[in-house]
């Protein structure tokens, strides 16, 4: 994962931080959406698929799973999450992102569960 993606992933979770102590309830949706600002450019955390990757990085910032959505997605016993793929294609660009965060991650993942 390049040194970018890491420093963005690490403001990220600061930034979340602040926004879970402003809101005990859950961040909302458009707060999200509207992302934070990394050295003057803007980063969102959400868009319109639920693998999201914002166009500074190389790998996604998130993942997005709706209890009762269009896919598959489940909660294990022990509460992992079991996410299905984006589509039918293992070998979507978004999917393919995905896997290859995973295999290098140093850094948790952001999962929205809405």
């Amino acid at each position: 994962m390049s040194l970018l993606d890491n420093n963005i992933r690490l403001a990220a979770f600061d930034w979340l931080k602040i926004q879970s102590e402003r809101f005990e309830d859950g961040i909302p949706r458009t707060i999200l959406s509207e992302g934070f600002d990394y050295k003057n450019e803007k980063i969102t955390l959400l868009g319109p698929q639920g693998i999201w990757k914002p166009r500074q990085m190389n790998f996604p910032i998130s993942i997005t799973t709706i209890d009762g959505g269009p896919y598959d997605d489940s909660w294990s016993e022990d509460g992992f999450l079991n996410y299905r793929y984006r589509g039918d294609n293992p070998y979507h660009p978004a999917n393919i992102g995905l896997r290859d965060l995973m295999k290098g991650l140093e850094f948790p993942q952001n999962l929205v569960r809405e």
